[in-house]
C-alpha cells in the first residue's frame, strides 16, 4: 500500500466513529453533519463574488455544473441574485464594487464612425449657418 493511500480498515473505523459520534485524538467529534449541494453552491457563489471573479462565463459554468448535479438552473440563478444582494449590503467596499459590476450594465459606447459622422454633420450645419448669415 502506498503511503498516501488510506487502508479500508481505517475507513471503516472512521465511519464507525462518525456514526457513533466518537471523539478524535483532539477531543473533537469526528461526526460532521452532511452539507447540502445548495449550501455548497451558495458558498461558491459568495466566494466568487467576494473575489470579483463571477464573470458571465463563470456564471454559465456554475449553472452548467449545477444542472449536471441535478440542481435547477433557476435555483442557482436565485442563489446568484441572493449573493449579489448580500454583497451589496456588505461593509467591505471591494465586495460592493465587485457586486456593482454585476448589477450595473456597462456604459453604452457610441461607435467611432458615428462620432466622426456627427462631427462632420455639425461642421456642415455650422458652415451653412455662417453662409446664410453672410449672404443675407
Amino acid at each position: 500500500m502506498k503511503p498516501d493511500e488510506i487502508s479500508p480498515d481505517r475507513i471503516n473505523a472512521a465511519n464507525a466513529d462518525a456514526e457513533a459520534g466518537c471523539e478524535d485524538a483532539y477531543g473533537q467529534s469526528s461526526f460532521a453533519p452532511p452539507v447540502s449541494q445548495e449550501e455548497i453552491f451558495r458558498q461558491l457563489i459568495e466566494d466568487e463574488l467576494k473575489e470579483g471573479r463571477l464573470t458571465r462565463s463563470r456564471r454559465k459554468r456554475i449553472v452548467r455544473y449545477a444542472v449536471h448535479l441535478r440542481l435547477s438552473a433557476i435555483q442557482v440563478g436565485r442563489m446568484i441574485q441572493d449573493g449579489r444582494r448580500k454583497a451589496l449590503d456588505s461593509d467591505d467596499p471591494a465586495v460592493r464594487r465587485h457586486a456593482l459590476k454585476l448589477v450595473e450594465p456597462p456604459p453604452e459606447r457610441i461607435p467611432v464612425a458615428w462620432k466622426i459622422s456627427a462631427v462632420i454633420a455639425l461642421a456642415i450645419v455650422a458652415d451653412l449657418i455662417v453662409i446664410a448669415l453672410i449672404g443675407s
